[in-house]
């Protein structure tokens, strides 16, 4: 491949990297969202992400309201880096701290989210993403 041809081609292949990113992040929260209310989890949680990226710092999701031990019950620190990756990626590339009622994970990321998408022309041919992440392709 030429380097014109790349310089020619990067509009169109940083929207479709961005388009990707906003589609695996998509999926991820989907699935987390239907974990929720599959263990009919409630009540306000604080999601920060780790202060230093540093190797062996992690995020955190802490019950404000409800059991902290409810929430390590049923995420480990794998779903909570994945959890605040795609919700800071979507809310703000720049926030480190969201607050937020798990019940309304979907309402407050994911249908916005899924507006995006629509509105540059991603159709939804799955509407009920499988829920085992463990066996999607790696980013």
């Amino acid at each position: 491949m030429k380097f014109s041809d790349l310089l020619v081609s990067r509009k169109t292949i940083v929207h479709q990297a961005t388009l990707a990113n906003l589609a695996y992040a998509y999926q991820v929260l989907t699935s987390i969202a239907g974990r929720i209310t599959d263990a009919r989890l409630r009540g306000i949680v604080r999601l920060q992400h780790a202060r230093e990226p540093r190797e062996g710092e992690w995020p955190t999701l802490t019950a404000l309201t409800g059991s902290q031990s409810v929430i390590e019950e049923h995420f480990t620190d794998g779903d909570i880096l994945e959890l605040a990756e795609a919700a800071f990626f979507v809310a703000d590339h720049h926030e480190r701290d969201l607050s937020f009622p798990l019940e309304e994970l979907s309402r407050l990321f994911i249908a916005p989210l899924r507006e995006v998408l629509e509105k540059a022309g991603v159709t939804f041919e799955v509407e009920t993403p499988d829920r085992d992440l463990s066996n999607r392709e790696s980013a």
